[in-house]
């Protein structure tokens, strides 16, 4: 992948009506700074989502958490009405108003539990909504910013061609000696590089 770093050390060799320094200089200077920004706006991208993936593996523990204990309630609400079927023959008129405390006492902690699994699951579900929303417009800039390196690469190849082009079609006499093979080799290799 191209760097910032590697646009900064790229020299160009010197040919006759080559391009102005300066002009080279500040153009490329743009280049790298605009680098810079994609780079460390995609890097911080990466992190976000880093996060927002983080976050969804914490609230599918507290889900699954939360299912569990749930399970646990419906295994000791069954074990209560086994302890009760087995006490019934020996203590019937004294467990008639013990079973209808046990079922009351059933019935909210039920009803409780699914209170808690419901909201819990509404919340966590409304979180996860949320997360894959954000991640999803995180994922749209991010595409947005590789079609905008991708748009400048273009709009930079594009210069160059036309700038080799130009130089090509240049192809003068200089103090009456027709300009000797190496300028038409040194044309090509710009060209060269300018495709990969």
């Amino acid at each position: 992948m191209l760097t910032p770093e590697d646009i900064e050390k790229k020299e160009f060799t010197k040919g006759v009506r080559g391009y102005k320094d300066t002009e080279v200089d500040a153009f490329l200077d743009e280049v790298i700074e605009e680098f810079k920004d994609l780079i460390a706006e995609n890097r911080s991208l990466k992190d976000r989502i880093l996060r927002y993936n983080s976050d969804i593996d914490k609230l599918q523990k507290d889900l699954n958490d939360s299912r569990s204990s749930y399970e646990d309630l419906q295994a000791a609400n069954e074990e209560l009405s086994k302890q009760y079927r087995e006490l019934e023959s020996s203590l019937y008129t004294t467990l008639e108003s013990a079973k209808t405390l046990m079922s009351d006492i059933s019935e909210s902690a039920n009803k409780k539990a699914e209170i808690t699994i419901s909201s819990a699951e509404a919340e966590a579900e409304e979180i996860l909504r949320d997360a894959r929303k954000e991640l999803d417009e995180l994922k749209q800039q991010e595409k947005i910013m590789k079609d905008r390196v991708i748009s400048a690469r273009m709009r930079f190849q594009y210069l160059l061609e036309s700038e080799m082009k130009t130089l090509k079609m240049l192809d003068l006499d200089v103090l009456g000696e027709k300009v000797s093979d190496e300028f038409d080799d040194f044309i090509n290799s710009l060209e060269a590089e300018g495709k990969n």
